[in-house]
């Protein structure tokens, strides 16, 4: 039960609708009634779609001309570039020690970004990184450049088995935790120069880590989508899937940067289909509460460098002082300071203290002066210097 602090209102509840909630199955045969069947009955907002017909294979062994996907009039470019979002074939391995598989992995991984650029999708979802990606990241690197106006997703797993038995004598640093996971993509993400149109699709497997610093870690990097497997979900008395509270709280979190949620698995998952699933992400987003006044003036400003201002070169703009006053944690701690400096320097009833404000602006350091010296019991005058 949430309850609000003495004297303030309650705050509302976050609407649901305003985190987009997508799904994806292994394979989608006749992607009209796929897409009417996710967003009619399931409620979805959109469906990750192979980019590649899954009975297409590219064996370097022998090759094939035919087509590889279905055409482009199956939808038309309104439906393409709201509703779909692309994923690349998962045979795809551009670090293979095979040369020949790593070549043809190549000319796939071309070939389906092209195609997805030509299709106007607003996203790919690209495969998880190894621990060596050298390769991996120089074609991510060029479909980065190729096709600015396309997000990719790297599929990002929080929490995975070793690879190999080096990477299992390795630990952490070689993808075992959720520390090699983020080391992984850290190191694609520099290779990659922190393109802007590269972001995390986080994966919340059935095993979160246990440090919960590793879940922290993520909060800080550009997360696009959180994907719950199907298999992660538990099931209620009803018979109707739900996550642990652990899990909860991990998505909570996460859900502070408004990524889109993706449910992942299996259409006859539940009797109900991924509708179950979806209709469990809104009945907990809707449980969120809604941001503050503060916390929605603020949310432009995040994850952006801010140019400094010059207030002793320039006339600043009464906004720009608003812009100021609204940072709670400075006043607090000025007037924390003074209060502090009151109490240890000065007695009360004795001499006044003189509090010298350089730079007062439109006075919000001169009140925190006065409000210090209230609390304080002791006597101050207070001048400011503008």
């Amino acid at each position: 039960t949430l309850h609000s602090a003495p004297g303030t209102a309650a705050r509302p509840k976050m609407p649901s609708r305003n985190i987009e909630i997508g799904v994806s199955t292994p394979t989608v045969a006749d992607l009209k009634k796929h897409l009417a069947l996710a967003t009619d009955q399931w409620q979805a907002n959109f469906c990750v779609v192979p980019l590649a017909h899954p009975r297409y294979w590219r064996d370097h062994r022998r090759p094939r001309a035919e087509q590889f996907t279905r055409s482009d009039l199956v939808l038309d470019s309104n439906a393409w570039c709201r509703l779909v979002v692309g994923k690349l074939s998962p045979w795809i391995r551009l670090d293979s020690a095979d040369e020949a598989l790593r070549k043809q992995s190549e000319a796939a991984f071309k070939q389906e970004v092209a195609w997805a650029a030509h299709l106007n999708v607003p996203a790919v979802m690209l495969p998880p990184v190894g621990s060596d990606a050298v390769n991996y990241a120089h074609c991510v690197n060029q479909a980065l450049l190729s096709a600015p106006h396309i997000q990719f997703w790297v599929r990002v797993p929080i929490t995975h088995p070793p690879q190999s038995t080096a990477e299992a004598a390795g630990g952490d640093e070689d993808g075992s935790s959720g520390t090699g996971a983020w080391a992984s993509w850290n190191r694609l993400r520099c290779l990659c120069e922190h393109a802007p149109n590269l972001g995390v699709s986080l994966e919340l497997g059935a095993d979160l880590p246990d440090d919960e610093a590793e879940l922290e870690r993520w909060l800080g990097e550009p997360l696009r989508a959180v994907v719950t497997p199907a298999v992660a979900y538990l099931t209620n008395k009803r018979g109707y899937p739900t996550l642990s509270r652990r899990h909860q709280a991990a998505l909570a979190r996460l859900l502070q940067h408004k990524p889109r949620l993706l449910v992942s698995g299996r259409a006859d998952a539940h009797s109900e289909g991924l509708g179950a699933h979806v209709q469990y992400l809104r009945y907990l987003v809707s449980q969120r509460l809604a941001p503050s006044q503060q916390e929605r003036y603020e949310a432009p400003y995040y994850d952006f460098l801010q140019a400094p201002l010059q207030p002793l070169q320039d006339n600043l703009e009464s906004q720009t002082y608003e812009t100021f006053e609204k940072d709670p944690v400075k006043y607090e701690r000025y007037e924390r300071a003074v209060y502090l400096y009151l109490c240890q320097r000065h007695q009360p009833g004795g001499e006044p203290a003189v509090v010298m404000v350089v730079g007062a602006g439109r006075g919000p350091l001169v009140a925190a002066t006065l409000r210090a010296s209230a609390a304080s019991g002791r006597r101050g005058r207070a001048f400011a210097g503008e």
